[in-house]
């Protein structure tokens, strides 16, 4: 398993890095901006509105008309009978103005309801910032150190394997006894625990880091996986 450093060996742009591209982060600067434009929706609750206003009205009369003549002298009363059909259609078109006077006080409670989620909203990004950036700066100086702790106890497993071959050499000679090997072993059970703890904690560090840059991918998990069944298999 290869032990690789930062790339770049910067932690400030490794932070920058996270700020911008943390999935946490742009969900909360997203949710952010969305709770923002909601309290500009609520405030236009005290504008007043326009609308285009269309209409089409139409009118038909079918039926007949009675015109009667009064009498004339000798000219007798008369009546005539026409048709009176009527068709007629009247188009509108304008502009209509509202003006919100008072609505009971219910925009203005939407609007606080508004700023304060808006305010909530910041708070959450604030915190998301923080421990992105905190989470950041762990997992780059968690490589860094378990590098060299890795190859501090690996010296280490190495010394615990010849301090027991030079107890068990001991032994069957006569200057050491049999607590003395059993301790021997015990320290070079530790050794071996320790420096196989420091390579996962390191692998840890790895995919923290990756996955606060918002740069963990698949392939990644696949080679660190692929580390681990070969361990596996060796043992």
């Amino acid at each position: 398993m290869p032990l690789k450093s930062p790339d770049p060996e910067n932690e400030e742009q490794w932070v920058t890095a996270a700020l911008e591209q943390n999935l946490r982060v742009i969900s909360a600067r997203l949710a952010t901006d969305i709770a923002k434009q909601d309290v500009r929706v609520a405030r236009s609750g005290h504008f007043p509105t326009i609308d285009l206003v269309a209409g089409r009205s139409g009118t038909d009369i079918t039926g007949d008309q009675t015109i009667t003549n009064p009498a004339v002298g000798p000219i007798p009363e008369s009546r005539s009978v026409s048709p009176a059909d009527r068709d007629s259609t009247d188009d509108s078109i304008g502009l209509q103005v509202s003006v919100p006077i008072y609505s009971g006080g219910a925009t203005s409670s939407r609007v606080r309801q508004r700023v304060y989620l808006h305010r909530a909203a910041r708070e959450r990004l604030e915190r998301a910032n923080r421990e992105t950036e905190r989470a950041t700066r762990d997992a780059y100086l968690g490589i860094l150190s378990e590098i060299s702790r890795v190859k501090a106890l690996k010296q280490a497993l190495e010394s615990s394997k010849t301090a027991l071959q030079a107890t068990e050499a001991g032994f069957e000679v006569g200057t050491r006894t049999t607590v003395d090997v059993l301790l021997a072993r015990r320290q070079l059970f530790d050794a071996q625990t320790n420096y196989s703890r420091s390579r996962y904690d390191y692998l840890l560090n790895v995919l923290g880091l990756q996955l606060a840059t918002g740069t963990l991918k698949l392939e990644d998990l696949q080679d660190i996986n692929g580390y681990l069944k070969e361990r596996t298999i060796t043992r």
